[in-house]
């Protein structure tokens, strides 16, 4: 059988991969163009040295083969770089963290093996490569907690001895710990194996395919496969199948039976699909692609598994660059070596903290993982969160279902007419109505009790960029006809202020949609934006735009979710001493932008996203709202356990103890959405005047993030008034505070008011809350929304006729 017919269990995830031979050097030289001076600098660096590395090796007659032997390994290796300095959190799970730096407790990982594995009583676990490094750390940890049996796959009889000693005599009792002699580079002894186990065990609970090589001469295994590809892929898969029918008894009797691949980010060197299932072009390329090559089929090869055997839970994990044997035999007596290995492994994970990650996958509930999925390292900080982003497409809709066969024929006009005359859905359709009730209502602001508390805010000079923001408003007025500027323009008093939303229906058809005027004009209105916000401001409202589009092409709707589905309304004449306003509104983020002179208010504000990280297209890496998840669950950690129960106002997201009217279908838990423009909010949870310094900087800090739309300057001023409430300021909490919680949690005093909340489903079909759908807003209590607070303190300008002139 010819080598690639081997691999007939990974063709049906080929389209998971974006390696295709074809376009190889064209991605690569986009990625090439798309570097910083900055990123070419790296490139350069780790160039030199890996090369310098090498070439001082050869020329003192070492053995470490050259890894560039082809044009395929400068793409492999470019690749693996480029992803490595383009995606510092990939590289950063590859490079860190030391033991030192979980025990001091830098990371945002709570995984602990000995504290966090559960009891193993009655399961037989076999583990590929158990007698050294990562496999032997994984053997150890899982020893400890009462498994029936272990088998140790391993070569050398002697080192799987000795491992299995060393291993008993750090145990409290003797647990059940075999030695299966497994060469992995030989069909022969990989069956040998299998039939000893079969003739000893019949069940298996947890396979971890452990075992690897990595920088070998350029050879082949004694069935004919390329030594990396053979040893690492090939050997594992048949391992697998020839345990499949003993994995597949196992599942019959038990609900939680796993297959655990060890792959690598050196994946991100694979060649192509044809290249990595050819052992005559295997071996025409260098070690470092071979090995890319292996570590690529095997993501492939797991997730091929959980889609054929769905009962067996299969995942593929990466564990860091680990501080390994190979490393330190790498080091030499020469000044080069000892310094480049020394400052290299300062970044290298300890084989302790490697290990954590295949641990955790072979060990976590079962809930927590995603079939087929592939897994960066625990224990770096910001890792769970990716990991959980991925998780969405776990939840992608059915797109034959009416809903979405209707709404993938409609535009934005059509899709709200037919929620309007359709009343559907209906839960939906009643709070758009009670909506409709609330905007009755004169307008009073948020408040602790349904009273205005009075004199808290102030005309300032904010030194906001009025001159530059009415000349781009100028511009766009510049560009339109009588009938354009008619629907964009309204009153500066006009009650229209109140009525954007956040849900994809165009409820409040006005203004200009961008998605409807020409590119001139849709530029002309982003320049406004980008002339009132903060750089970075502007950054968060495009990259929540681009997210919305992006949920608009995963339920092939563009034409009600896009980029540019969002209306524009001015309020007021544009001018640098009158005040006047705009309003931008649609899917996910909406603004409001009161200005006066120098002064700008942005209240109330909703940005959210579902997913809130694009996977996918060229706009693949963007994400947010992370950064205020990230403090907000720092924040509530941090506390302790009785300013914890405090903050915790309800346990569960929707809690049976919440009143009426405290949960919503739309808001959920948010008490200050559209239209709630006079809700009542008493305090809830901790004084954050309770708090530590550090945990008030953290407070802050969050709050930082919620004022991010405003310039520099104003922002300040908004903080320092923010703090000088710091003894009326309260922070509450809903739902659990561990890792992958969902939750929801609100700051609030009297002239600021953030909501953050981890929502459930609404185009994803997720019924409980889950963390990659996230809703945010702020609102400015006490008559601050909309500018409405210091609005009587603009001095009136009279006409001729001595009548005041409304603007």
């Amino acid at each position: 059988m010819r080598p690639s017919d081997r691999l007939k269990g990974v063709e049906h995830c080929v389209q998971g991969l974006m390696w295709k031979a074809p376009r190889e050097l064209e991605l690569l030289q986009s990625e090439l163009e798309a570097l910083t001076a900055t990123e070419w600098s790296r490139v350069i660096f780790i160039s030199w040295f890996v090369y310098l590395a090498v070439l001082r090796d050869k020329l003192e007659g070492g053995i470490m083969p050259f890894p560039v032997q082809s044009f395929q390994d400068v793409i492999g290796l470019s690749s693996f770089m480029i992803h490595a300095i383009r995606h510092p959190l990939d590289f950063q799970s590859s490079v860190g963290p030391t033991l030192s730096e979980i025990t001091s407790g830098l990371l945002g990982s709570s995984f602990e093996p000995g504290r966090d594995i559960p009891d193993l009583s009655g399961k037989v676990i076999f583990v590929t490569g158990g007698n050294t490094g990562l496999g032997r750390e994984t053997v150890l940890q899982l020893a400890q907690h009462n498994p029936s049996r272990i088998y140790l796959g391993a070569r050398n009889a002697t080192k799987a001895q000795n491992a299995i000693s060393s291993i008993q005599d750090t145990l409290p009792s003797p647990v059940d710990i075999r030695h299966i002699p497994l060469d992995l580079a030989s069909f022969k002894s990989i069956r040998a194996a299998v039939e000893k186990f079969q003739s000893e065990c019949d069940r298996l609970d947890i396979l971890v395919l452990n075992a690897g090589i990595m920088g070998c001469p350029s050879s082949l295994t004694e069935d004919g496969f390329e030594i990396h590809f053979g040893t690492n892929h090939v050997g594992h898969f048949l391992l697998t199948k020839l345990l499949l029918s003993t994995l597949q008894q196992t599942v019959s009797s038990s609900e939680d039976v796993r297959v655990v691949t060890l792959s690598s980010l050196a994946n991100q060197s694979s060649p192509s699909y044809d290249i990595m299932t050819s052992t005559q072009a295997l071996m025409g390329t260098g070690w470092v692609t071979c090995y890319g090559a292996s570590k690529a089929a095997n993501v492939l090869f797991a997730a091929e598994l959980a889609r054929r055997y769905p009962k067996i839970l299969s995942v593929s994990v990466h564990p860091g660059a680990v501080a390994s044997d190979l490393y330190e035999q790498s080091k030499s007596s020469d000044l080069f070596s000892r310094v480049g290995i020394k400052v290299m492994a300062n970044f290298f994970r300890s084989v302790r903290t490697g290990a954590l990650n295949q641990i955790w996958a072979a060990t976590v509930s079962k809930e927590r993982l995603i079939n087929g999925g592939y897994y960066v390292p625990i224990g770096v900080k910001g890792i769970l969160s990716s990991i959980k982003i991925m998780s969405y497409r776990k939840y992608l809709p059915d797109l034959g279902i009416p809903r979405f066969q209707e709404m993938r024929t409609q535009d934005a006009h059509e899709y709200a007419d037919a929620f309007k005359n359709g009343h559907n859905p209906p839960w939906l359709h009643a709070l758009y109505m009670h909506w409709r009730e609330l905007l009755q209502e004169p307008f009073k602001g948020v408040t602790t009790d349904g009273n205005v508390r009075p004199n808290l805010f102030e005309l300032q000079d904010e030194q906001i960029s009025i001159d530059s923001i009415v000349t781009t408003a100028e511009h766009l007025l510049s560009l339109l006809t009588s009938e354009q500027k008619d629907t964009l323009g309204y009153h500066i008093d006009s009650p229209e202020w109140r009525t954007w939303s956040n849900p994809e229906f165009l409820l409040s058809d006005k203004g200009l949609r961008l998605d409807e005027v020409s590119p001139s004009i849709r530029t002309a209105i982003l320049a406004i934006l980008q002339s009132t916000l903060s750089p970075e401001g502007y950054d968060k409202a495009l990259k929540a735009m681009r997210t919305n589009h992006f949920l608009g092409e995963l339920v092939e709707s563009p034409r009600v979710m896009n980029e540019f589905s969002y209306n524009f309304v001015l309020f007021g004449r544009p001018s640098t001493t009158r005040p006047w306003g705009w309003s931008f509104y649609g899917h996910h983020l909406c603004l409001n932008i009161f200005l006066y002179r120098n002064q700008i208010i942005a209240s109330p504000w909703f940005t959210g996203a579902e997913p809130n990280e694009i996977d996918a297209g060229p706009y693949k890496g963007t994400r947010i709202l992370h950064v205020e998840e990230e403090l907000g669950l720092k924040l509530m950690q941090s506390l302790p356990a009785e300013s914890q129960a405090t903050a915790q106002i309800y346990k569960e997201m929707h809690d049976p103890a919440m009143p009426p009217g405290r949960w919503n279908r739309d808001d959920q838990r948010h008490v200050c959405g559209a239209y709630r423009d006079n809700r009542i909010v008493p305090y809830e949870g901790v004084p954050v005047s309770s708090f530590t310094e550090e945990q008030k900087r953290t407070v802050y800090a969050i709050l930082e993030q919620y004022l991010l739309y405003l310039p520099g300057r104003a922002r300040q001023l908004k903080l320092e008034q923010i703090k000088r409430f710091e003894s009326e300021t309260h922070f509450c909490w809903i739902g659990g505070y561990a890792e992958e919680d969902p939750f929801y949690f609100r700051i609030q005093n009297p002239v600021v008011l953030v909501e953050f909340d981890h929502h459930s489903g609404v185009f994803l079909n997720n019924e409980a809350p889950k963390k990659f759908h996230i809703h945010t807003l702020l609102r400015t209590p006490n008559a601050g929304d909309y500018g409405y607070a210091i609005r009587p303190m603009i001095p009136a300008v009279e006409g001729l006729a001595g009548k005041e002139i409304t603007w």
